[in-house]
């Protein structure tokens, strides 16, 4: 398995309307602050995590701004355990991660 180095992109992302619909209804989150288009924090640390080459042992995620339906996310890891999601531009949302250490 290939090894990140800081720096590295982990990968991008795209939540469509159709994803935020059938979250709504799994979750039975009627905010209607999603009703603008804003995606539900819950699926977007989901679709970060998926990123990881490995599974996690500790995960952290501070919300800078929103993310709307259908912008292109992209996750980039800024230090061994550190990284942070950008969407048109902007520095959307930051954290922390510990993956699995296999021996």
């Amino acid at each position: 398995m290939q090894t990140v180095k800081p720096g590295s992109t982990l990968g991008q992302f795209r939540v469509s309307e159709a994803d935020l619909i059938a979250y709504r209804q799994l979750s039975q989150d009627l905010n209607p602050v999603h009703e603008q288009g804003i995606v539900y924090g819950l699926q977007l640390m989901t679709h970060v995590a998926k990123l990881f080459q490995k599974p996690l042992t500790q995960y952290t995620y501070q919300f800078l701004k929103p993310v709307y339906v259908a912008q292109v996310c992209t996750v980039y890891q800024i230090g061994k355990h550190r990284f942070e999601v950008w969407c048109q531009q902007q520095r959307v949302g930051k954290g922390t991660f510990q993956c699995v250490q296999w021996s």
